[in-house]
């Protein structure tokens, strides 16, 4: 996930973690005006692209669709699964977080492609959220095993403590 509100950047981490061998790259950036962000997006996507990387864009559907990006993920206070999906232009992978059993239930009956579980551990990218810890990581992945929703961990993630979450 790519948090930044600068193009620059945005471009820079992109090609970097493309180049590095990421698979799905996410753009998330919450205080970008709108020309900003889709000129950005335009390139993230173009970039990702030309990598064989999948493209998801965080919470704006609108610009995901309008920058032909592979996807788009929701919070659990933007749009409903069943609006992206009765306004996108080619089928879309769609994210929805999840911090809770009761969250990851409501989220599966909308049907995305995935559920984000996080954040696992404490971020700097979402200061003020609590983390769902490897309980929930755990409880979450065995609900999902009968489910046809894919399963993401997010949130404080690094190399000290990759193993412990897979």
């Amino acid at each position: 996930i790519i948090t930044s509100n600068f193009p620059a950047e945005i471009l820079s981490l992109t090609s970097q973690c493309a180049a590095s061998g990421a698979d799905c790259i996410q753009l998330r950036a919450k205080e970008m005006q709108n020309d900003d962000l889709y000129a950005a997006a335009i390139e993230f996507v173009k970039i990702c692209r030309d990598n064989g990387v999948c493209s998801v864009i965080n919470d704006r559907l609108d610009i995901a669709i309008a920058s032909d990006a592979d996807g788009v993920h929701f919070g659990q206070n933007d749009l409903p699964v069943e609006c992206a999906r009765k306004l996108e232009q080619k089928p879309m992978i769609i994210g929805k977080s999840t911090h809770s059993l009761e969250q990851l239930k409501s989220a599966c009956e909308e049907q995305p492609t995935y559920v984000g579980l996080g954040p696992v551990y404490a971020t700097t990218t979402k200061p003020t959220a609590n983390p769902v810890g490897l309980e929930y990581v755990t409880k979450a992945t065995a609900f999902l095993a009968d489910e046809p929703v894919r399963h993401v961990a997010i949130g404080g993630i690094n190399m000290e403590n990759v193993e412990q979450v897979l």
